[in-house]
């Protein structure tokens, strides 16, 4: 049986090398305030920085910031797209924060994947924008821009910890380093903990090994933040191998076409676009359905693992509900190390 895991670990990607830009220039690339469309109009840019960022470049943007219509009641979440730099290898992560008592959207465009260091951002730039403190808002943008981080070298000899602090007359701004080398907890990585919550031992076993063989998987559900847990959280699954193939987490309605590719893909559709697809073009996706907690597939990939293996994986899932830590993760890892070798 041990021959057939390894087999099975044989069809994943052997590209493991991560699409992570090693040394950003800049803490990130742009901030954005971008007010929701009307009807079908182009989402309008409110506040930009650096001023000197092109609108050209930046059109791509207000469509994952807006990725299709949603009722008002709906819209206060945080939420993660990925767009391509300019070479079209590199990602390049949009967060996104909205709110149903403002009509529009704050968004950070940046090449380092540190979700909960600019969801804080993000609530700390809300709430200086809504106090009309325009001073204040340029401060703290123009700090973190030109922010200098320790190398990574010296991030490392410092225990993988460095305090980002930002003070602004009397105001004292602080947010974590994420360490790249720890694996996700449930109490650190809000992605993981709602993936887990959300999808449950049944779905992420199957997801694993439909991960593992490299389907194209699509995630829908009505709420953005959920599909960007999802399917950020999946990754952590196939750690530390990387997903080389198509990923968009947030798939917007000029986008929709992108279901119909035949490469492998992780996608994130809201139901509402979701509703709008042909299901018979859609052919062999692995569909899971957040908000319903279902699996939709055609393969059973799962069974090409060794029984032990998965009662082992089994067994681990529900003991890591009673452990903390990254218990969770290392049953994934271990897997991985069982099945890639």
């Amino acid at each position: 049986m041990a021959s057939d895991s390894k087999a099975a670990g044989g069809i994943v990607t052997k590209e493991i090398e991560s699409r992570l830009k090693q040394i950003p220039e800049h803490l990130f690339e742009v901030f954005l305030e971008i007010r929701e469309p009307v009807d079908n109009e182009t989402p309008e840019i409110l506040i930009k920085y650096p001023n000197d960022v092109s609108d050209d470049s930046l059109k791509n943007v207000t469509n994952f910031a807006y990725p299709c219509k949603t009722p008002s009641d709906e819209q206060s979440e945080h939420f993660a797209f990925v767009i391509l730099d300019t070479t079209g290898t590199l990602f390049r992560f949009g967060y996104c924060r909205r709110s149903n008592r403002e009509s529009t959207c704050l968004c950070i465009i940046s090449f380092y994947p540190w979700f909960e260091t600019f969801y804080k951002i993000l609530n700390d730039l809300s709430h200086i924008i809504n106090s009309k403190s325009t001073a204040d808002m340029e401060q703290l943008l123009s700090s973190l821009y030109n922010y200098k981080l320790m190398s990574i070298e010296e991030f490392y000899k410092n225990g993988g910890k460095e305090i980002i602090e930002i003070n602004i007359l009397s105001k004292n701004y602080t947010y974590t380093r994420p360490d790249p080398r720890k694996l996700p907890s449930m109490l650190t990585s809000r992605n993981f903990t709602v993936m887990v919550s959300r999808l449950g031992p049944e779905i992420m076993l199957r997801l694993f090994s439909h991960l593992i063989f490299e389907r194209r998987i699509l995630f829908v559900s009505s709420k953005l933040f959920h599909l960007t847990a999802c399917a950020y959280g999946c990754l952590h699954l196939i750690y530390p191998m990387h997903w080389q193939s198509i990923f968009l987490p947030i798939l917007p309605s000029s986008m929709t076409w992108t279901t119909q590719c035949t490469a492998p893909y992780i996608l994130g559709m809201h139901s509402s676009l979701f509703s709008t697809l042909n299901m018979n073009e859609l052919g062999d996706v692995v569909i899971v359905n957040i908000d319903e907690r279902k699996i939709e597939s055609q393969y059973d990939d799962l069974n090409y693992f060794p029984k032990y293996l998965i009662r082992s994986m089994k067994k681990g899932i529900q003991h890591s509900s009673q452990l903390a830590g990254d218990h969770l993760a290392r049953v994934f890892l271990r897997a991985m190390a069982f099945s890639i070798g």
